[in-house]
């Protein structure tokens, strides 16, 4: 018999999303180490387009040659958000994976690693969807006394986990997996030649063990590894596993299929799953509801957007990105993600203002407050603009929706009523449709004086009766004399002119 090695390597965090990269070429964020002067960027990186042919090519032959495994969107940390009690997460992740690698002919999507220590709550948070569970190297140990290393695989919670070997798994990192002294690290090797050495005579032990009993070994590849080893180098180490006649290569679903066509016989004793395994680094609950606080900020301010995309990039996917599996080396540069993120919404919220105005006399009791708002964004934003006058002399009737250009400013009249007399500042925001302010406030200055109009207009009124009257009675004075003269002049007309005799 021979001792069947069966390379299941997790994806690099760079490569993690090659697929869903080559629909859309954005790279997830990458952890860092704290040396790196650079923070982690939530805006779009596109992919230089030989690179990203580069990686379709990778792909391609990957999916011909052998078993790929798909990852959750973005690569989620399925055991962080497992330990959270984010069951609705894990499903939406491994979904919308589903959906974005439904072309693929040979991907596995009912696979998925382990991204921590595997625990029972992990398992029970997995949809039914998910049928095997590649574990974490140590997961699982055998818990009855055997003199050789058993098949890695064994059935827990109705899914079949298949468990790295130890000592082959730390080989193929190049370091041993005993510690040699108190500190419990491990010992590395000094170079490529000593790596391979190491793997050859690690897979000849576990052969020697049982040279007649057939077994399946699983052999995982860390992250770390695959990502800053060069391929050649990581090729090599591979090849030494699987090059010597006591070792025959098989693809993971050949695993798989063995491993489930086995259920039914004895399995190896295990110890039990322990309830949940945490680790300092992964995503915490504090971390979580900050990026869905700020996922939810940032969609507000999309909203206002005709083009979202171009301002602020994948930061929309906050909470996806800071799930990802990747931050477990780097937690702190996962929060600085997410701060980093809502700061790239806060830097748009600056481009866009109202246009300051000096003070404003308010002399009727209802009148529309002209305003002006301005955009420095190459494209164009629909807001809505929000009155809070600091004394109830002053009401606001209602919102009102503009739209402003692309580097430039509109006009906008907000309805106002006036009550009484006095000085009123007036807040201004600007607002997304759901009551997200999209940009900064500010005050305005207004003087209320709603009973002028009234005072002016019965003031008017009242000259005008005035006159009205002084113009009645000037016209029945003048009519009166006018009647007076007449009688005057007519008495003489009624006698007989007298003689002079009369007169005299």
């Amino acid at each position: 018999g021979t001792a069947q090695a069966s390379p299941a390597s997790p994806s690099s965090p760079e490569a993690g999303e090659a697929g869903p990269e080559a629909s859309s070429p954005a790279p997830s964020p990458a952890a860092t180490t704290s040396s790196d002067s650079q923070e982690p960027s939530p805006a779009t990186v596109p992919l230089p387009a030989a690179q990203l042919a580069e990686l379709r090519r990778a792909l391609n032959h990957a999916l011909d040659s052998g078993s790929v495994i798909t990852l959750p969107w973005a690569d989620a940390d399925l055991s962080a958000l497992a330990h959270l009690g984010q069951g609705e997460a894990i499903s939406s992740a491994l979904t919308r994976s589903l959906q974005a690698t439904s072309t693929w002919d040979g991907a596995m999507t009912t696979t998925v690693l382990a991204t921590g220590a595997l625990d029972t709550t992990t398992l029970a948070q997995l949809p039914q969807s998910v049928t095997t569970v590649v574990a974490q190297s140590g997961d699982l140990p055998v818990s009855e006394d055997l003199t050789y290393t058993p098949s890695g695989w064994a059935i827990s919670e109705g899914r079949t986990v298949l468990v790295p070997d130890a000592d082959l798994t730390a080989a193929i990192d190049g370091e041993m997996s005993v510690a040699a002294d108190e500190t419990d690290q491990p010992v590395t090797t000094d170079n490529e030649l000593d790596t391979r050495q190491l793997i050859r005579a690690n897979s000849a032990i576990l052969t020697r063990q049982a040279p007649n009993r057939h077994r399946d070994l699983v052999v995982t590849v860390s992250r770390q590894t695959a990502a800053q080893t060069d391929p050649s180098e990581l090729a090599a180490r591979l090849g030494a596993l699987l090059d010597p006649s006591w070792t025959t290569g098989q693809g993971l679903d050949a695993l798989v299929a063995a491993a489930q066509a086995e259920q039914e016989r004895d399995q190896v004793a295990r110890a039990e799953l322990p309830s949940t395994q945490t680790s300092a680094t992964e995503l915490t609950q504090d971390e979580l509801d900050a990026s869905r606080q700020t996922a939810s900020y940032l969609a507000s301010l999309a909203s206002v957007l005709s083009s979202p995309s171009s301002v602020l990039g994948l930061s929309t996917e906050v909470e996806s990105w800071a799930s990802a599996t990747s931050w477990r080396a780097d937690p702190q540069g996962r929060s600085a993600y997410i701060d980093q993120a809502r700061q790239t919404g806060t830097a748009m919220t600056e481009r866009i203002t109202v246009v300051p105005s000096s003070t404003i006399n308010v002399i009727s009791s209802s009148a529309d407050l002209p305003l002006r708002i301005q955009s420095s964004l190459d494209q164009d934003v629909t807001v809505r603009i929000h009155l809070k006058p600091g004394s109830t002399r002053l009401q606001a009737s209602k919102d009102v929706t503009v739209t402003v250009p692309a580097h430039g400013q509109a006009s906008a009249t907000v309805p106002i009523k006036a009550v009484g007399s006095g000085d009123v500042d007036v807040h201004i925001t600007v607002l997304a449709a759901d009551g997200t302010p999209v940009s900064t406030a500010i005050t305005l200055h207004t003087r209320v004086r709603a009973d002028w109009e009234s005072l002016g207009t019965t003031a008017v009124a009242a000259v005008l009766v005035v006159m009205l009257l002084a113009g009645i009675v000037r016209t029945v004075r003048r009519g009166r004399r006018s009647g007076a003269d007449g009688q005057a002049l007519k008495a003489p007309a009624a006698g007989t002119c007298p003689s002079p005799s009369e007169a005299s």
